[in-house]
């Protein structure tokens, strides 16, 4: 019989047989077994106790702390007699001793029926009363006046019946069961007396009764009604016999009384057999429910990924694994976020050799910095400050030349392109600015 043994603090906190029913432990007071955690060691829904095809099974409901079995975390594992888990301050023991079922019982010597010259076993197994040997063809019949008389018959006749008082029963033989012989002595006396009943009664004269050899036949049929043959008794149960004074009614003898037929309930009655109530089904508890937190980090991931944010979407995926690993599919997620950042920083890569080769720099910078390329990206920048050095340049020979369109563009190229640190840029942004005002 499994035994649950719960420990805290070197004491036993419970102990319980979990039956045939689940179990879920934790802080909660909705739980079947309530720890009451001063130090919050473990989950409000911690772990949970479930029968699976006669095995004792112990499963984490992703707690914080976790479950611990000889130095390893488990979330599931098949208990066994002995088996410990330790969760945050508690131990819990699992006992599954097994009864030994007991050695069955040694065969009772049967007793054989053997048959001998006392007494005599026909081939139907039914035993005759051990008693006087008479003559053969010898039957002793009653007439109507009660007087006896000795008839000789060609055949052999059934023996006479004897009054209880003066039947004496052999010493039982070695081997035969003496309530197998009680139960026959009850039942041949019985059939006997109806006999002789039927015989007294009947006020005429019957025909000799004749018996086989072998099984004995029924008796010959007569205008009155006959009884019927005599069955054998049965083996367990005697027969019940007529009380004295009691008379029994023609056609029916003492010993072959059929019992009463099995009553079955009338409909509206409320008698009958009672039935067991059905045993209601079993219903699995519900799934604890997810963290908050992770189920918020898991949602802002999924969120980055449509909105192309692969860098994003792989930081709120990490930190959904590090709260609580195997977290529904974050795992395919995550692995999803990394190809889209490759294939994001391939085409930024592309797009800033692009625009490098069109001589737009900002935009190639920015490309590069999406792609992670920081080398490609400070070289691009120290061409955009060259071209920048040489668009002033242009710019001022144009202006020089009272072309201020021309200048306009080199000077507008010229303020997008030098750093800010150049002093050149702030002249350039005066001049354009005064161009564009109609200043000369």
């Amino acid at each position: 019989m499994p035994k649950v043994i719960i420990w805290r603090d070197g004491a036993i906190e419970t102990e319980f047989d979990p039956g045939h029913r689940d179990w879920r432990m934790g802080r909660s007071e909705t739980n079947d077994i309530t720890l009451l955690d001063p130090r919050k060691s473990v989950s409000r829904f911690h772990a949970e106790l479930r029968e699976e095809n006669g095995r004792w099974v112990f499963i984490d409901l992703n707690s914080q702390n976790g479950s611990w079995k000889d130095g390893q975390r488990v979330n599931r594992l098949v208990l066994e007699h002995g088996h410990e888990v330790l969760f945050g301050d508690y131990k819990m023991a699992f006992q599954d001793v097994k009864v030994a079922a007991p050695p069955p019982p040694p065969p009772r010597r049967g007793a054989a029926l053997v048959a001998t010259d006392d007494v005599p076993i026909a081939p139907d197994q039914t035993l005759l009363v051990p008693g006087k040997a008479q003559p053969p063809g010898h039957i002793e019949r009653s007439t109507a006046d009660g007087a006896g008389a000795a008839v000789s018959s060609a055949t052999p006749a059934s023996p006479a019946p004897l009054p209880p008082g003066r039947l004496k029963a052999k010493p039982l033989r070695k081997g035969v069961n003496p309530v197998i012989l009680v139960l026959f002595l009850v039942a041949m006396l019985g059939a006997v007396a109806a006999v002789a009943w039927k015989v007294l009664s009947s006020g005429t004269e019957e025909r000799p009764v004749v018996q086989a050899e072998t099984p004995a036949a029924p008796p010959a049929q007569t205008p009155a009604a006959a009884p019927p043959p005599v069955a054998p008794p049965p083996v367990d149960v005697p027969p019940a016999l007529p009380p004295p004074g009691v008379a029994v009614t023609q056609g029916q003898t003492p010993a072959t009384t059929p019992a009463p037929p099995p009553t079955s309930p009338t409909p509206g009655s409320k008698a009958g057999p009672e039935v067991a109530p059905p045993r209601p089904k079993r219903v699995p508890p519900p799934p604890p429910k997810d963290n908050p937190a992770i189920v918020v980090r898991y949602d802002e991931g999924r969120r980055a990924i449509r909105a192309g944010h692969f860098i994003e979407a792989e930081r709120a995926f990490q930190a959904v694994l590090q709260m609580q690993p195997g977290f529904r599919d974050t795992q395919t997620l995550l692995a999803q976020a990394r190809d889209g950042q490759s294939t994001a920083r391939q085409k930024s890569l592309a797009d800033g050799r692009a625009f490098e080769a069109s001589g737009d720099w900002t935009r190639a910078i920015a490309a590069y910095e999406r792609a992670g390329a920081a080398d490609m990206a400070s070289a691009a920048r120290s061409k955009m400050t060259v071209a920048g050095d040489d668009a002033y340049r242009k710019a001022r020979q144009f202006d020089a030349r009272n072309r201020p369109i021309e200048a306009m563009t080199w000077y507008q190229r010229a303020v997008q392109w030098l750093p800010d640190s150049d002093a050149r840029k702030a002249t350039a942004q005066e001049r354009l600015a005064a161009l564009k005002g109609g200043g000369a």
